[in-house]
């Protein structure tokens, strides 16, 4: 009976909340976790802001006096209209009033902070465009060298690198020789990047007294500035640039979050000159970390052979941008993209290193609570304040301040605080998706581990002191019980991010499930032996060597594994992102789950049934217009065609030099409108900048057909060759098509080739190389409305075009990107177009279009961003920029 008496309070002790009187206990949430509530209801405010405008936010205003009223209504006895005791709903109404004031409050912090700025401000000048300009002021980053990959050399077939013969697309009337100019055709091109506060700014002979931060690229490797060093800059100052195409990043609003507002591009080494070697006092410990953290980064480079001395860096200190792209690839497509962001998780297992280490030496709490508060801000320093360094020592440090004045502090409060503060101080990050994923794998992991309890071993008082014999079997069931903790943790935070991180990316990586329950053992050792090796590698290199062999051989069978699940056939998917307000609904319902406390099996089903709707809502066919998107990329041509049902073509994929940026933006406006496939993909002619982006667009889309003119079909051309093995590995359709045929792709829209128009007695290999004047030609009809896409065609084939029977053409694609051999005054008088569009680069000129095409609207990828052609069923034709 004694025995069963102790089971039965040690099993109540695993679940306190059960035995309490509910009288103690409270009985609402706000009563439990305010600060979490208070979070919520900040976040509500931030968001319904952002979506919605101001409106919200007086609305939330409005309520706020209804609630007050409600309230003071509510506290009289009885009611005469209703004839019932509301006296019970008063708090409630209270509560209310208070949490639409404090969303109100952040809705309205958000619209000021965003947009407010200094008098002096450097984002207040309206002449912020690129110009050259001289900046005087103080470096406030490590300078970082990315070295960037270029592909022309490797991808153009008629790439001469190392010799004095230009390329093909260089020799061109259009732009692209400064591209080889500059060497960037040698393979890489290296960056040195750094954030600068600008003091002065020299227009001139005018110089004027401004304030802010830029982000200054330098071409080529630059002397290592320190922050707190004074310099002056020349170069050309811009804002920077917002999305150019559908579905791409938003990199300027991801700097103006961080206080960047502009952009700066130095092209000489020589142009940035230190002027003062006087360093002021409230930088000097800054610089210290900063000479410190390069000493640490030199020493990884000497211990690391096997490995990336780029990957141990950004492993523990941050800056994965200087990856290599393949690498990081690999790393979203097994699901492991967070192990090379420093977030809480290599604070807390830092922290948790050092406090362990001076447990022998420090006894007092406080001196213990001092180490790691000590702790934190060294490590927040030495990664330069990286936001989800920032986001961890917040928690980190309100934990510990917590346990030592309260004894006993709850996690789910202290998660609430961290994100009220950091709300408080920039109301803009809860915006990004790196502050989303941090708050929600944090909670999801406290409420598991708060679900499941404390791994325990319930004892018998007559058994006395355990036996020293059963001891490891105990140590083995609790490694066990948190081992299964873990791995049920791992998939609820999964299951949960998954969502979110399909509505913004697109990317869902089923194999990362796995992978992070069997590197859970190995992540701790990867990082304790990363920072030890940083550590005694800062005193000198050989004291890293022993951690250092450790470290580089786990980071090797990290790589390895990370590259063998990226190549996996079912390891990830790639779907369309669904909008944002989807994403919304269902955290909003599994929120609701968890206030009102639902029963378990209940949640379950609930938030299958959510799952099914949320993806049925987002996929669900509806009908469309004919959409045609030129995309901006660069020097080069990707035209995007979308038919009323939704089936999906692509006329040319590729960008000189720039393979990789091109597959990117395609794809990313594949998924932005709904898809993960393309039906059908044509090759104009075998230029690099027309096709070399196929093999890369590939991996993340299903091409099913792929067809290219007779001149295309030559194998000495290896960028046609590279794209029709991708295209064949993905079990697609290869054919040839020449002029005279019609491409049925859908029943509403006519789709046929004017040229080339081949022999068909001419051997099929006859040609030795390709020509501009043998390029694609693609006329597009619906509703009455003809677009032309003409690739690069000039010479004879623009002759042999113009010779057909002419007819008004509503959209033309510039041939040749614009240039003059190509875009004559015959080819106007023939076409008589009402648009036309120009894919070309920064470079190129747009004054001969003008003078050419009098009468047509003139529209340039490289200025105004992706160009949007929409005719819907009544034959209206709309056309519009990706920028204004």
């Amino acid at each position: 009976m004694q025995d069963d008496f102790v089971i039965e309070q040690q099993a109540r002790s695993l679940n306190p909340a059960e035995d309490e009187p509910s009288s103690r206990r409270p009985p609402v949430l706000w009563g439990r976790v305010p600060a979490l509530v208070a979070a919520g209801a900040m976040a509500s405010g931030i968001v319904l802001q952002e979506i919605f405008g101001l409106g919200v936010c007086f609305a939330g205003a409005l309520g706020v006096l209804v609630c007050l009223i409600a309230w003071r209504v509510s506290l009289q006895r009885k009611h005469v209209a209703f004839g019932s005791d509301l006296s019970g709903f008063g708090p409630g109404f209270f509560v209310a009033g208070a949490l639409l004031a404090l969303a109100s409050a952040a809705g309205l912090w958000h619209e000021a902070t965003w947009n407010w700025t200094s008098r002096d401000s450097l984002s207040r000048l309206a002449d912020l465009r690129s110009q050259g300009v001289c900046l005087e002021g103080i470096c406030r980053s490590t300078v970082l060298v990315e070295r960037m990959h270029s592909s022309f050399a490797k991808s153009s077939p008629v790439a001469m690198v190392g010799s004095n013969s230009k390329p093909a697309e260089a020799t061109n009337d259009g732009p692209g020789s400064d591209l080889v100019a500059n060497g960037e055709a040698a393979g890489q091109r290296v960056i040195s990047r750094f954030v600068f506060s600008v003091e002065s700014l020299g227009v001139g002979p005018e110089h004027r007294r401004v304030c802010g931060d830029v982000q200054v690229d330098v071409e080529g490797e630059t002397r290592i500035f320190q922050p707190g060093d004074r310099l002056r800059i020349y170069g050309k100052l811009s804002r920077p640039a917002p999305p150019m195409n559908p579905g791409e990043f938003n990199y300027a609003d991801w700097l103006y979050a961080q206080g960047i507002v502009g952009h700066v591009r130095v092209k000489h080494r020589e142009a940035v000159v230190q002027t003062s070697d006087r360093i002021p006092v409230s930088w000097i410990l800054r610089r210290w970390m900063s000479w410190l953290r390069q000493r640490g980064e030199r020493s990884l480079e000497q211990v690391i052979v096997r490995s990336s001395p780029e990957l141990a860096s950004s492993i523990l200190l941050g800056g994965r941008q200087r990856l290599d792209a393949d690498l990081r690839e690999s790393f979203v497509r097994s699901g492991l993209l967070h192990i090379l962001a420093v977030s809480g998780m290599n604070v807390g297992l830092v922290v948790l290193l050092v406090m362990t280490l001076s447990k022998g030496i420090i006894r007092h709490p406080w001196g213990l609570a001092a180490c790691g508060l000590g702790t934190i801000a060294l490590f927040l320093m030495l990664a330069e304040n990286d936001p989800p360094v920032v986001r961890a020592a917040f928690f980190g440090s309100a934990w510990i301040l917590g346990s030592r004045w309260a004894g006993v502090v709850e996690p789910l409060n202290v998660l609430g605080l961290t994100a009220v503060t950091l709300m408080m101080l920039s109301p803009h990050d809860l915006l990004q998706l790196g502050f989303q994923l941090s708050f929600l794998a944090v909670a999801t992991l406290l409420i598991v581990a708060r679900t499941m309890g404390k791994p325990q071993v319930i004892q018998s008082q007559s058994e006395g002191a355990m036996a020293a014999s059963r001891w490891s079997a105990i140590r083995g069931h609790r490694l066990l019980a948190m081992l299964w903790q873990l791995m049920i943790a791992t998939f609820v935070i999964w299951c949960l991010t998954t969502p979110l991180i399909a509505a913004t990316s697109g990317v869902i990586s089923p194999v990362g499930l796995m992978l992070n329950i069997a590197l859970a053992p190995l992540v701790p050792i990867i990082l304790w032996s990363g920072y030890i090796t940083l550590l005694l590698g800062m005193i000198h290199p050989w004291l890293a060597i022993p951690s250092g062999w450790v470290f580089d051989w786990s980071l090797y069978w990290l790589i390895d594994v990370v590259d063998q699940a990226a190549g996996w056939r079912y390891g990830h998917f790639v779907l369309s992102p669904l909008p944002v307000e989807y994403a919304l609904i269902f955290y909003s319902a599994v929120a609701g789950m968890l206030l009102f406390r639902v029963h378990r099996v209940r949640v379950v089903m609930l938030a299958l049934g959510l799952g099914v709707i949320w993806l049925a809502m987002g996929y669900w066919p509806r009908e469309r217009p004919l959409r045609l998107t030129f995309l901006s990329v660069g020097h080069g041509l990707a035209v995007l065609i979308e038919t009323p049902d939704q089936k999906m073509w692509l006329y040319d994929a590729g960008s000189l030099g720039q393979d990789r940026r091109a597959a990117r933006v395609i794809g990313q406006a594949v998924r932005h409108y709904g898809s993960i496939q393309l039906d059908a993909v044509t090759i104009s002619h075998a230029d690099a900048d027309h096709a070399n982006a196929i093999p890369r667009l590939a991996r993340d889309v299903t091409i099913r057909w792929l067809g290219m003119p007779k001149s295309a079909a030559d194998p000495d051309q290896r960028v046609i060759g590279e794209a029709v093995a991708a295209v064949a590995s993905q079990g697609g359709i290869i054919r040839l098509v020449q002029g005279g045929q019609k491409f049925c792709l859908s029943q509403d829209v006519e789709i046929e080739f004017l040229w080339p128009l081949v022999n068909r007695e001419e051997p099929l290999l006859s040609r030795k190389t390709t020509d501009n004047s043998e390029s694609l030609v693609a006329r597009i009809t619906y509703q009455n409305r003809v677009i032309l896409l003409t690739g690069d065609l000039e010479g004879e084939g623009l002759v042999r075009l113009l010779e057909t029977p002419p007819g008004m053409v509503d959209v033309l694609l510039a041939p040749h990107h614009g240039g003059k051999r190509s875009n004559v005054a015959a080819l106007n008088q023939w076409a008589r177009p009402q648009h036309v569009i120009s894919s070309q680069g920064p470079g190129d000129v747009t004054t001969g279009l003008e003078q050419t095409f009098v009468d047509s609207k003139i529209w340039v990828t490289s200025k105004q961003g992706a160009i949007v052609v929409v005719i819907d069923r009544a034959g209206v034709v709309t056309v519009r920029s990706q920028l204004p």
